[in-house]
């Protein structure tokens, strides 16, 4: 018997955001009951009103005295679960019933028989979290914990136009088509701002379109961070200043299938892998960004508000279920 089949036996609970598919959301609970028997698992659901909700969701959960807390959702839903039980000696999981799932992913967890796997036969790891210091739309400093990426500009403003209608009409029916849509439309829209950025010790100072950090390989479903990792204690950053509309575009086109863009000379990307550096230190744990012109922020691809920024790593302080 594995450990983590031994955690199974605890209560789990199931924190749900409602604007995912509840057929999934049943698939995975139905097969819960088949692997374990009702008599060995009982699986308490949770259902957020709000994505705002979904931390209290999770706080309640803890307080109800379960010890494994699955984020029934995309990435934002782990985001505000996140939130909800860091601090506690709960133990994530994750069931992917989002558009993109990078976090999930990251984990091996592509389905919701790999989520139901990760109870029974996975293991526990320790992943680092992310911690964000961002201003809210009524100009208020605000803080919270992110574990996929983060960033601002380009990217944040697309999470922005996930708010509007009729994205989430177009993320159920077209997935990922949803942001390229909205990142076409970007493209000729989106305006970049002078920005001051910190990397550690290391400052610029560059007119900026995006700069993405990342703990995870994928965002949105595309290789932007290919050497980011969940557990090596450091921030992956892509970093892109001004572009011509054609440079957009082609950026664009090459994430949806390659990460040849962290070879081009106007992108930057600040990674720990020391192959891709040729044994320069380019480790980055700390990045502020402050910007002539309020910019988007985004954590865990959910709007949160503007700049000025920082984003720094908090390492190997969460545990969490993944598939062997």
């Amino acid at each position: 018997m594995s450990d983590t089949t031994a955690l199974a036996k605890d209560r789990i609970a199931v924190v749900f955001n409602p604007s995912k598919s509840s057929e999934k959301l049943q698939a995975y609970l139905d097969l819960i009951e088949k692997r374990f028997g009702i008599d060995r698992v009982r699986a308490e659901l949770y259902v957020s009103r709000s994505p705002a909700d979904l931390p209290n969701q999770a706080r309640r959960a803890i307080d109800d005295g379960h010890r494994i807390v699955v984020a029934a959702g995309g990435d934002g839903t782990v985001y505000g679960v996140l939130n909800g039980i860091y601090g506690s000696d709960a133990i994530l999981s994750v069931t992917p019933l989002g558009t993109s799932n990078d976090f999930a992913t990251s984990l091996r967890i592509c389905s919701v028989q790999d989520a139901v796997d990760a109870l029974d036969d996975g293991s526990m790891k320790q992943v680092d979290i992310g911690q964000g210091s961002y201003v809210d739309r009524e100009n208020r400093p605000r803080s919270s914990l992110f574990c996929s990426s983060a960033g601002v500009g380009f990217p944040a403003a697309i999470a922005r136009s996930e708010l509007s209608f009729p994205m989430p009409l177009l993320k159920r029916y077209l997935g990922n088509g949803a942001f390229v849509l909205s990142s076409l439309k970007h493209l000729v829209t989106f305006k970049v701002s002078l920005a001051d950025i910190l990397l550690d010790a290391t400052s610029l100072r560059t007119p900026l379109g995006f700069i993405e950090v990342c703990k995870v390989s994928s965002v949105g479903g595309m290789p932007l961070a290919p050497f980011a990792r969940l557990d090596n204690g450091f921030l992956d950053a892509c970093l892109v200043g001004d572009m011509t509309l054609r440079r957009r575009a082609q950026l664009l086109i090459t994430v949806q299938f390659s990460s040849g863009h962290i070879g081009w000379d106007d992108v930057e990307y600040f990674t720990h892998n020391a192959a891709y550096n040729q044994g320069a230190v380019r480790c980055v744990r700390r990045i502020a960004v402050s910007t002539r012109e309020p910019m988007p922020v985004h954590l865990n691809g959910d709007f949160v508000g503007y700049t000025p920024a920082v984003f720094q790593i908090i390492p190997g302080t969460m545990s969490v279920l993944s598939t062997r």
